[in-house]
């Protein structure tokens, strides 16, 4: 009987751990936390980059779904102030003649919204951007007036440049492109760019088609 009791006895302490052999397992995970976290914040911060990138030319697909399939002009408003990227429907253009009050609320020449505006009226004019209610999916125009905000917490948006007759680049401000009916919109560049510097320039084109230039 004294025999069992001491093999019980000695079985229970081998199933323990001595407290060097804590401290030991402790050490080697604290170095591989050490080496390995580099690593892990790296991976982190560029899946962020890759995800805003995802998120801007996805952006430019839904709005322009919207656009055909409701036959209403929406927009995508970039603030790279704020670091926000916005699909909304897009207001109908006011014509400014010089008269009356929508005068004063014309925009200056040179300013980046009288090349959207004048787009939108060339646009109009000629049929493709009015669109045609009786062609419009409900689906798409029960949605249309909700806004869709994206805001960027460790990625900024660099520049815009925008083409055409009146196209310019910006570091600043907001800049709204608008999807037409017709499935189209303004050509335009976007730079995004991370905490750590790295950089990706994304191409949207006139048929809304978007594509990664630099990463």
């Amino acid at each position: 009987m004294r025999s069992a009791a001491q093999g019980t006895s000695t079985h229970a302490r081998r199933r323990g751990f001595t407290l060097i052999e804590v401290l030991l397992v402790l050490a080697i995970v604290g170095v591989m936390v050490t080496v390995m976290l580099p690593q892990v914040m790296s991976t982190l911060r560029e899946h962020e980059l890759r995800g805003a990138t995802r998120v801007v030319m996805s952006a430019g697909r839904h709005a322009m779904s919207l656009a055909v399939l409701s036959q209403r002009r929406m927009s995508v408003v970039y603030n790279l102030d704020t670091s926000t990227l916005t699909i909304q429907a897009a207001p109908k253009p006011q014509r400014f003649d010089g008269t009356g009050d929508d005068a004063d609320e014309a925009p200056e020449p040179g300013d980046p919204l009288a090349a959207v505006v004048a787009e939108a009226w060339a646009v109009d004019d000629a049929g493709a951007g009015v669109g045609d209610p009786e062609g419009a999916y409900d689906g798409a125009v029960a949605i249309v007036d909700e806004e869709v905000v994206h805001a960027f917490d460790s990625i900024t948006f660099s520049f815009i440049e925008v083409e055409g007759e009146d196209g310019y680049r910006a570091e600043d401000g907001t800049h709204t492109i608008i999807y037409y009916t017709n499935g189209r919109c303004t050509p335009h560049t976007v730079g995004i760019e991370d905490n750590d510097g790295a950089t990706v320039t994304i191409e949207i084109d006139a048929l809304s088609s978007a594509r990664v230039l630099k990463e």
